[in-house]
């Protein structure tokens, strides 16, 4: 969802691939990447016109109006409530010690 906010071009098949995620979950909207900002923060001020008119052709679809929402309806999903790099994944078991890494790197 990031990636295709924060892409420098606009075209029809971004549209699509967010609307593919929307689909899948509706609340990864409201996942933040590791510094912190929602997909929406990312889409470049150059591309504002083209995503708003975009989000407001499918706002009947995703986005049920306040008036006939219940609060604690759908609840939040459990990462949205998680800080950037908050859950940080192990190092496989078989990983090169890092002065071996960075040897290999150089």
């Amino acid at each position: 969802m990031h990636e295709v906010c924060a892409a420098t071009g606009v075209t029809n098949s971004h549209f699509e691939t967010f609307e593919l995620l929307l689909e899948q979950d509706a609340r990864l909207l409201c996942i933040k990447n590791n510094t912190g900002a929602t997909p929406l923060e990312l889409i470049p001020a150059e591309h504002y016109t083209a995503w708003t008119d975009f989000l407001e052709s499918i706002l009947d679809i995703y986005w049920i109006p306040l008036g006939r929402r219940r609060f604690g309806q759908i609840p939040s999903p459990a990462l949205t409530d998680c800080q950037p790099n908050s859950r940080p994944i192990a190092d496989p078991s078989n990983a090169l010690p890092l002065v071996v890494a960075r040897m290999l790197a150089n």
